[in-house]
């Protein structure tokens, strides 16, 4: 039986891995930051004011806010080729550019009135206890509904950046041969549940897209 300190210490892990970016720090590195304006200059979008590093001992990269004025890269990835800094720079910038977050957030917002309104008028009608079940059991089955329907919105969105990060990237194959990489570390089989709550596409997904898009880059696999 696991103590109250194991417990303690997964949740501290699970926290820690879902939350990553909550632990970064601002960094002083010159030459990321003329990396990320000369990308920004060359798209046509507002360079990052602020970048921030998190230990977190895997590869990963976000936005902060809708505004996206705060991009947040974990160590591990400030440790890659810079032409693999660049692509994923170049993925956080479409997301800018797409302005993916306010759409995001614009959904979300919709649908979340939606149903509260709806709610609020069907109260009008509850009578009995059954009825509040009913009604609760249909919020949440709504809710659920939506939050899959974010994720398949968000899902689409990351293929959309990656598709501008390559068409993009002074080295095109570097976004293919990260995803690649990236690949060799996922789950081979992931189930129906977490895809559909998943946010991203699964790496393979996202090579197999590029390389419909992109037929060309075939020539990075050999």
């Amino acid at each position: 039986m696991a103590s109250g300190k194991q417990h303690q210490n997964m949740l501290t892990r699970f926290i820690r891995f879902k939350l990553w970016w909550l632990r970064a720090r601002p960094v002083n590195d010159v030459p990321l930051t003329s990396l990320s304006n000369r990308i920004a200059m060359r798209i046509g979008v507002k360079p990052f004011k602020n970048i921030k590093e998190s230990d977190a001992p895997f590869y990963n990269a976000l936005v902060f806010g809708i505004t996206c004025r705060t991009v947040v890269v974990t160590s591990a990835l400030r440790s890659l080729p810079t032409d693999y800094i660049e692509a994923v720079l170049l993925h956080e910038y479409a997301h800018c550019k797409f302005r993916h977050s306010i759409k995001m957030t614009l959904i979300a917002v919709a649908l979340l009135s939606i149903i509260v309104g709806a709610t609020i008028y069907i109260l009008q009608f509850v009578e009995t206890l059954t009825d509040m079940i009913l009604l609760i059991s249909m919020f949440v089955a709504v809710y659920i509904i939506i939050q899959i329907t974010l994720r398949y919105i968000a899902r689409r969105y990351e293929l959309e950046a990656d598709l501008f990060a390559v068409s993009n990237a002074s080295n095109p194959c570097s976004y293919l041969k990260l995803l690649i990489f990236l690949s060799q570390g996922e789950k081979s089989r992931r189930d129906v549940i977490s895809m559909l709550l998943s946010a991203h596409p699964p790496a393979t997904t996202r090579i197999e897209t590029i390389k419909t898009n992109f037929p060309h880059l075939a020539k990075c696999l050999e």
